[in-house]
């Protein structure tokens, strides 16, 4: 079994030796094995470090770039490499014409929602129509310089009006369509993981017999790599019987209580 065939089966974190099966570190890897598994070992070690600062985003146009943003109050982030604007707050494309707190608001409720340049351009028409109302007559002698002014004063703001209200649009979409893939997500979370014992995480048995005679159904938090029946994790290392969710001792019988409901 080769470094590469291990990188391709397992997790990056669990590359082992062919020989002695010892846990690779970033040196041996990289004395090892061939160039192009050491350079996709190397990108998820970045990935991962990186991901780990308070302050880093990755660009919100998968460019493959990434920056630290210190900032503070200020959420929006352009991309060193490609030029794209994105939020660090929500980790998303820069919400044109929102804030961050009517984007949140927004999230919450995508068919209500009214942005406070929509509510502002509400009360500028309905000011103006009072105005026009009034000064209808006035308005009638005005020369043909001044009307062609207000014209295109007046054009200016539909064509501002317009370009906010497809933004609000679109940024509508992408929330309404946001939200329906959180709670998908949700629910199947909810459907296909058991909070671990030890730690909270949410685990998803997602391979490994179903029901074995011995030694039992061992699980370790968090769910990193299967071994037959045995599921080895990195998170908390908790082990339990994936079938009666009790803690996993070296005597627990393979008749316990939880494992008929697997068959």
């Amino acid at each position: 079994m080769s470094i590469k065939s291990d990188f391709n089966s397992k997790l990056w974190t669990d590359i082992r030796c062919p020989e002695c099966r010892e846990l690779l570190e970033y040196v041996d890897i990289q004395k090892y094995a061939d160039e192009e598994t050491f350079a996709r070992y190397e990108a998820l070690a970045l990935r991962a470090a990186m991901a780990e600062a308070d302050r880093f985003i990755w660009c919100t146009a998968n460019c493959g770039s990434g920056q630290l943003h210190d900032v503070e109050g200020q959420p929006k982030v352009t991309c060193l490499h490609c030029g794209q604007r994105s939020c660090f707050n929500h980790n998303v494309v820069w919400h044109e014409n929102l804030t961050c707190e009517e984007y949140d608001a927004l999230l919450r409720d995508p068919e209500n929602f009214r942005s406070r340049i929509e509510m502002e351009y509400e009360e500028l028409d309905s000011a103006r129509q009072a105005l026009e109302d009034a000064d209808r007559a006035v308005a009638q002698g005005l020369m043909a310089e001044q009307q062609a002014e207000v014209h295109e004063r007046e054009s200016k703001e539909r064509d501002e009006r317009e370009r906010a209200r497809r933004a609000v649009a679109l940024a509508r979409k992408v929330a309404a369509r946001r939200k329906a893939e959180e709670e998908q997500s949700r629910i199947t979370v909810d459907q296909t993981t058991k909070p671990c014992p030890g730690c909270g995480w949410a685990i998803e048995k997602n391979s490994g017999c179903r029901l074995v005679p011995v030694p039992g159904m061992v699980l370790h938090c968090n769910l990193a790599q299967t071994y037959a029946h045995i599921i080895i994790g990195i998170k908390c290392r908790y082990e339990f019987c994936w079938g009666c969710y009790t803690t996993w001792e070296q005597t627990h019988s393979v008749r316990c209580r939880g494992i008929a409901s697997l068959v």
